[in-house]
């Protein structure tokens, strides 16, 4: 990517350019906050961390607009993780 507006910083943080608290930081509107948080669940759940990644998940789905994909994601990542 040419230009390092959002989502940037969720690429940068896959890539562990920069830290959680660092793409956290680079949040400016609500839907990225909801983005942001999706994705570092979904990052969380590569490693096996589930508590963290269901703190990430309910993060998300608090702060998504419901028409957002991500939040249909984070409802059913959180469903899948509490059975």
């Amino acid at each position: 990517m040419k230009d390092k507006s959002w989502p940037y910083p969720i690429i940068d943080f896959y890539l562990g350019r920069r830290s959680a608290d660092e793409m956290l930081s680079e949040v400016a509107e609500p839907g990225e906050q909801c983005e942001a948080h999706f994705f570092l669940g979904e990052w969380q759940l590569l490693r096996g961390n589930k508590t963290d990644a269901k703190s990430a998940f309910q993060a998300a789905v608090d702060v998504c607009p419901k028409r957002f994909l991500v939040y249909d994601g984070a409802v059913a990542e959180l469903k899948r993780l509490n059975r």
